[in-house]
């Protein structure tokens, strides 16, 4: 598994919300009433299937103690047609001992092959018993069918770059493949959802360890689109063990018509 293979790892989610007025923290109806307001904004928030932005992504090999081996960062401009993502590579340069060097040619086309594979997988899954990503309900779940499955914990009130928070913890009631348990960073006073962290209930096959996060950030109109995703892995097989790094910082990010 490579860096840019990575790069499918690193999930948009795309959602909009309006106004809601303060939840406080305490008894158990307060969590019923969080996951109710949530819930109901994600059913009735807009959607943008079609926007664009400047990425800057950093793709790291770690060593077995998780200290940089390789790091290769990469500029970009992405866009989203009708939830298709496609990237023009602007730079890429890589760092290994000590020494930088522009390899934007060759990430370029290896980009284009993974961009075609990842086409293909996406054909396939489309297909009955095809393998399905990450998505939003399993990113989210909120909704009342999908609260079964679940524990929810308010755990704190706080503050996050200046914003008033509470913190929301889900954990998985029994491991499944398609559960995933973590951490939810929400403006006490908006609701917003600012910060995601996540990692699978079971950790399938060789996949050693993997933590995901997601940022958010809201554009004129309600949309939430991201600001920040990452995601840590380390794969385990017989003969070697693959550790990587990678994220994604987006920057004017821009709703299309």
């Amino acid at each position: 598994m490579n860096g840019k293979r990575m790069s499918g790892l690193l999930l948009i989610i795309l959602l909009g919300v309006g106004g809601s007025s303060p939840l406080r923290l305490g008894a158990e109806d307060d969590i019923q009433t969080l996951l109710d307001r949530l819930a109901a904004r994600l059913e009735s928030a807009p959607i943008a299937s079609d926007w664009n932005a400047s990425v800057r992504s950093t793709e790291t090999r770690m060593d077995k103690n998780w200290q940089p081996q390789k790091r290769t960062v990469v500029t970009k401009f992405v866009t989203i047609r009708d939830g298709k993502r496609t990237e023009e590579i602007l730079r890429a340069m890589e760092t290994e001992k000590g020494r930088t060097k522009d390899v934007t040619e060759r990430y370029a086309r290896e980009a284009a092959k993974e961009a075609e594979k990842i086409r293909q997988k996406a054909e396939q899954n489309r297909e009955p018993g095809g393998r399905r990503e990450l998505d939003r309900e399993q990113l989210f779940p909120f909704r009342p069918d999908r609260r079964a499955d679940f524990d929810f914990d308010l755990l704190e009130e706080g503050d996050w770059e200046g914003r008033p928070v509470i913190i929301l913890q889900t954990r998985a009631k029994t491991a499944g493949d398609d559960l995933y348990e973590g951490r939810y960073v929400i403006d006490r006073d908006s609701l917003d959802v600012l910060r995601v962290d996540l990692t699978p209930s079971k950790k399938p096959g060789v996949l050693k360890l993997i933590e995901m996060a997601f940022e958010f950030q809201t554009l004129p109109g309600g949309y939430i689109l991201p600001r920040r995703t990452w995601v840590r892995i380390h794969v385990g097989l017989v003969i070697k063990n693959i550790r990587i790094q990678a994220e994604e910082e987006y920057f004017d990010v821009q709703v299309l018509d």
